[in-house]
């Protein structure tokens, strides 16, 4: 069993390292770890992070107090502790996924440049693709974006020197020795091959991933037709918001960029989902505090100003962060409750103090929960601006 390096990875994080060398052996050594801190977690531990032959330990250090030790110390000797009784044993509740893939001329944008590069013909290409199960090494780059392998070496095919700024969301592609699909349009370099009509990554549903690390992959050919009547089966259903009409304040200018935070998305790094949050974690609670809030209450957090809102009726409010705060055109000290009247016009500009300003409010801001936080991560479709 090899043995692995130790380090931190900064002040809230550790990593436990097996190398670069990419293989199914290494791989059940991060995964049985990984098992074994799920199940015997230590005061202060967040989450762990499984990657192709790394480990990483999330921990919150001020909950670190035992025996006066350094926070980071502490967690290298839990694992060390851990590791010393490693067994390491093969997965015996694999699950395996398969997958549609249509490899149409209008998905399988790169088909015929690696048919012509490898000298094969596209149905040998496809025929390769599909003849085995990939393991599902990690999860990252975007939400439910599943790094497998290894495909055969036959096709095997760097990434585009030039990315495309545009990938389809279900496209299925090659990176080297890797296939992976992409669960959301996105920039991307891999080579598109074909494309699957599932949907790998869907917040309204209650476990919104498709894949997890530890699954398998096997994928199977599909005509267009079928594509399309997949695709309409997997269409989301808009959710309606029902408290719209009884909105107690009214955004009348959005400003550069606001967006509803609190104090991050924990627990989901591992299947490419980030934290996200306040950017300035320490003014966001000083506001909720001021405000009479729990200390995870959804708040503003306002980029560089602009924001305008007019509440609908009385309510306490504090601001903090940089920018400077206006109530009906009257500038308002910050760092402090304050209440406000119906019909007030609350308006944040920007100035030299800093870029983010945060607006609380007593009882917090009423919004969505997904995946245990209210925070926006427009790029994955929660929340928005």
């Amino acid at each position: 069993m090899t043995v692995p390096k130790i380090y931190p990875l900064c002040e809230t994080a550790l990593s436990i390292e097996w190398g670069n060398t990419i293989n199914e052996s290494v791989h059940q050594q991060v995964t049985c770890l990984n098992r074994l801190l799920q199940q015997k977690p230590f005061i202060g531990f967040i989450e762990t992070v499984p990657a192709y032959t790394t480990l990483t330990v999330y921990y919150q250090p001020e909950l670190i107090t035992k025996e006066n030790t350094e926070p980071s110390l502490f967690v290298k000797n839990y694992v060390e502790n851990l590791l010393s009784g490693l067994r390491v044993e093969a997965s015996q509740n694999e699950n395996i996924i398969s997958i549609p893939v249509c490899y149409d001329g209008e998905f399988g944008h790169d088909l015929e440049f690696i048919a012509t590069e490898k000298k094969l013909s596209k149905e040998e290409v496809i025929a390769i693709h599909q003849q085995k199960e990939y393991m599902v090494y990690m999860m990252g780059f975007l939400p439910g974006f599943a790094y497998m392998g290894e495909v055969d070496d036959i096709i095997a095919t760097p990434r585009k020197q030039t990315p495309r700024a545009i990938v389809e969301e279900g496209s299925i592609g090659i990176a080297g020795k890797q296939t992976g699909i992409y669960p959301l349009s996105s920039p991307g370099g891999w080579q598109i091959i074909g494309r699957t009509p599932l949907c790998l990554f869907d917040i309204q549903k209650q476990d919104p991933f498709l894949f997890k690390a530890g699954d398998r992959v096997k994928f199977y050919s599909i005509s267009k037709e079928e594509f399309n009547l997949i695709k309409e089966q997997q269409k989301k259903i808009p959710s309606i918001d029902q408290k719209e009409n009884a909105a107690g304040a009214v955004v009348i200018k959005p400003g550069i960029f606001s967006t509803i935070q609190d104090g991050g998305r924990f627990g989901f790094q591992s299947y490419g989902v980030p934290v996200s949050g306040a950017m300035d974690i320490h003014a966001y609670h000083i506001a909720n505090g001021l405000a009479g809030n729990i200390k995870n209450a959804a708040a503003i957090e306002c980029t560089m100003g602009g924001l305008m809102i007019q509440f609908k009726k009385n309510a306490s409010i504090a601001i903090t962060g940089g920018g400077a705060a206006f109530v009906n055109h009257q500038k308002i000290k910050m760092y402090q409750p304050l209440g406000v009247a119906k019909n007030d016009v609350l308006e944040i500009k920007y100035n030299n103090d800093g870029i983010r300003t945060y607006i609380a409010v007593s009882g917090g801001f009423a919004a969505s929960v997904v995946m245990n936080s209210s925070s926006c991560y427009a790029r994955a479709g929660i929340g928005s601006p």
